[in-house]
């Protein structure tokens, strides 16, 4: 899985000693990940399928903002933008997958 997005954002900025303001920057995110997966098919006579699947992998994550360092640490989130945003980070955590699929063959 590979997802490069970048967004426009404006949210007020309130650094100590210094006027709040409002600015608008951009936020950009990088998310790659890779797995591993073991799976078994069962096809029953009359056509039903059952694909049943469990794996493992990595995922990458990194995101940073147009912001200084400084304009970074006092942000003030604006309600709409607090689930997009939660400051220039990133990281490597573990991914596990667990699923299944039905499927019908028509012939």
């Amino acid at each position: 899985m590979y997802k490069d997005q970048s967004y426009s954002v404006s949210d007020s900025i309130g650094i100590p000693d210094q006027t709040t303001y409002f600015s608008e920057y951009t936020l950009t995110k990088f998310v790659s990940a890779w797995s591993i997966k073991y799976g078994v098919v069962n096809i029953s006579r009359n056509g039903f399928i059952f694909d049943s699947y469990i794996g493992l992998g990595r995922r990458n994550k990194n995101a940073n903002t147009s912001l200084t360092e400084e304009q970074d640490k006092y942000i003030i989130y604006e309600p709409e933008n607090s689930s997009i945003y939660n400051s220039s980070s990133g990281g490597i955590w573990l991914n596990i997958i667990l699923g299944f699929k039905i499927g019908w063959i028509i012939k």
